[in-house]
């Protein structure tokens, strides 16, 4: 199908015929979580905090852990009502480049992520919507961040009457499901969030 990323072919390994086959049950590897003995603050930002937590291993030894903290974020796929979707052009200065994007940013204290979804969405791109459908969400970076992206459909869309957000310059782009899948494959597309809910909408689609 035209669009979609081509996942490589899987090779059937075959099993040796030398030899009877165990059939005894494996026994199943119990993970064992690690205890915090203490937690130090070693910076506090207005998005993230870093800290460093001293943990005790299921080995019995001791080891430390950097952890970003972060308070979550929403990330909102807007569908227009020509089936296309709508994503931001806006520059990333840890990236030192231009991405191409799904709406997003951070949820505020004591904010409902779908709120939060709806104003991410008139913020970046001047539009709301009448329908809003949770999709999935995801940890970021679990080996180091506790920030969680909870991530929406946004269809039925209708102009704003909130101004976009005047600290940061968007370029609003309508791709298809198909234009967005070719650009993820040419590496045009290269922000994590917008390449997971891009594919999946797509794959939703396709098996529909």
């Amino acid at each position: 199908m035209a669009g979609l990323l081509r996942l490589p072919a899987l090779h059937r390994v075959r099993r040796s015929s030398t030899g009877p086959r165990d059939r005894r049950p494996r026994r199943r590897r119990v993970l064992s979580v690690e205890e915090v003995l203490s937690s130090v603050r070693i910076h506090e930002g207005n998005t993230i905090n870093l800290r460093v937590d001293t943990v005790r291993v299921p080995s019995g030894k001791t080891s430390t852990r950097e952890v970003v903290e972060h308070r979550g974020a929403v990330a909102v796929l807007p569908i227009d009502a020509e089936g296309r979707l709508l994503l931001v052009r806006q520059y990333r200065l840890p990236a030192r480049a231009v991405l191409l994007e799904v709406p997003a940013g951070g949820i505020d204290p004591d904010e409902e992520p779908g709120l939060a979804a709806h104003r991410e969405l008139r913020e970046e791109t001047g539009y709301d919507c009448r329908e809003l459908s949770f999709l999935f969400r995801f940890f970021v970076a679990p080996g180091y961040s506790e920030e969680e992206i909870h991530c929406f459909i946004a269809r039925d869309l209708f102009e704003s009457d909130q101004a976009v957000d005047s600290d940061e310059i968007f370029e609003l782009v309508r791709m298809t499901p198909e234009e967005a899948a070719n650009a993820v494959e040419r590496g045009d597309i290269v922000d994590g969030k917008s390449i997971a809910m891009a594919m999946a909408y797509g794959v939703t689609k396709a098996l529909k």
